[in-house]
C-alpha cells in the first residue's frame, strides 16, 4: 500500500533538514551551503562563495531570496535554471540571470536558513533537470 502526502506533509517532515543554502551555479549545478555564524557579515560571505565584488539581493518570494553578482550581467555565462526559475515563479518579475546564485531564506530583515518548503519548492523545479 502506497502513501500520498501532500507537499505541505513533506516540507513539515524535511523542516530542519535541509541545507541552510543553496548555491546555483551557472551550468546549473545545485550546491548545499551553510550560512555564516554570524549574519552581520553576511554580505562579504555571499561576494566570496559567488567570486565577485559587488552583491545583488532579489526577493522571489517572502521566505526565498537570491544572492548574485551584481557585475555579472555580460560578464559571466546565463544561469539558465534561476533565470528560468524566476520568470515562472508567481511572486516574480521576468529577471535574466548571469553568473551563480545563492538561494537563501529570509526573516524580517535578516538572512536565515531555507525553510523546508521553500527548499522543497526549489528543488522540485530543479528535480527534471538533475535526470536530464
Amino acid at each position: 500500500m502506497t502513501t500520498t502526502k501532500t507537499l505541505a506533509q513533506l516540507a513539515e517532515e524535511m523542516d530542519g533538514t535541509q541545507p541552510d543554502a543553496v548555491l546555483i551555479t551557472e551550468d546549473s549545478r545545485m550546491v548545499d551551503v551553510n550560512l555564516p555564524a554570524n549574519p552581520e557579515h553576511f554580505a562579504e560571505y555571499a561576494a566570496a562563495v559567488l567570486r565577485c565584488d559587488l552583491v545583488e539581493h532579489v526577493k522571489i518570494a517572502p521566505g526565498l531570496h537570491l544572492w548574485m553578482d551584481e557585475e555579472g550581467l555580460g560578464e559571466r555565462p546565463r544561469n539558465a535554471f534561476i533565470t528560468w526559475f524566476t520568470q515562472n515563479h508567481p511572486d516574480s518579475s521576468e529577471l535574466i540571470v548571469h553568473g551563480p546564485v545563492l538561494v537563501t531564506g529570509h526573516h524580517g530583515d535578516q538572512v536565515a536558513p531555507l525553510e523546508g518548503a521553500d527548499y522543497l519548492h526549489l528543488a522540485l523545479a530543479y528535480g527534471p533537470l538533475s535526470t536530464a
